[in-house]
């Protein structure tokens, strides 16, 4: 685990030393930033500067993803559902949001490609960074094993509680592991540690376990630096969470 806390003109963001190490452009956000894209927006670009424009969608809860490009319409991409971005072009920043679902930022130092995703329990039933890895791969030509993730500040499972639905899908969605992210709290209950379950997630399609990076951060117990549903309630703000590529990769 390499994540730091970093003040960044006044404000707070979580950095994977990991991806820092191999020059990807990202942040964790945190309350710091406001916790809406008027605020966030401009925090991140004052952060860092080589982010000329964010895409960002409507999430589902799913594991629909969009390939924005630079000239692409982003106010009206925000309208679109979603809960995967992915990215190819300098400048422009892959953006999710997040208040107890867990962010993964995936990045490929070999070549001009990045994605967010948004992935609460339902992304993780439905594995939605193994689809981004899928995208990468496929799409864009990358290797599993080279590329590199970070999975930001989530609900931890002290403080996430889940029934019958949810425990069924991750059953189903990680069969014999299940038992790694599941802790039995009561008749039909569970504590689910959804950081532990989109590491394994992404594991089992081809992630090399050194190149995971975990922040390991609650966003419960964490009312200092982040949002959460579970806390505050219908209506909190959103945490912002980007990654991008380096200018010098296009």
């Amino acid at each position: 685990m390499t994540m730091l806390i970093q003040t960044i003109n006044g404000r707070r963001f979580v950095v994977s030393g990991l991806l820092d190490s191999v020059g990807a452009v990202h942040a964790f956000g945190t309350i710091d930033a406001g916790g809406h894209a008027a605020t966030a927006y401009p925090a991140i670009r004052a952060a860092h500067p080589s982010v000329t424009a964010i895409a960002a969608v409507h999430q589902e809860h799913g594991k629909v993803a969009v390939r924005p490009q630079p000239v692409d319409d982003l106010v009206a991409l925000r309208g679109k559902s979603a809960d995967i971005v992915v990215v190819r072009d300098a400048g422009l920043a892959a953006c999710v949001r997040t208040a107890d679902c867990v962010p993964v930022l995936i990045f490929d130092p070999r070549r001009p490609a990045a994605a967010a995703v948004h992935s609460g329990w339902k992304g993780t039933v439905a594995k939605a960074p193994a689809e981004a890895v899928r995208i990468l791969v496929e799409e864009f030509g990358a290797s599993a094993s080279e590329l590199y993730a970070a999975i930001g500040p989530c609900i931890g499972p002290c403080h996430y509680q889940v029934d019958g639905p949810v425990i069924e899908g991750i059953e189903a969605a990680l069969g014999p592991r299940a038992g790694e992210v599941l802790s039995p709290d009561g008749p039909g209950r569970a504590r689910l540690d959804l950081s532990l379950a989109n590491r394994l997630v992404l594991e089992v399609v081809g992630l090399d376990p050194k190149k995971i990076d975990e922040a390991r951060m609650c966003t419960f117990c964490r009312a200092d630096l982040f949002y959460s549903y579970r806390r505050q309630g219908k209506g909190v703000p959103s945490l912002h969470h980007f990654i991008g590529l380096p200018e010098d990769r296009t």
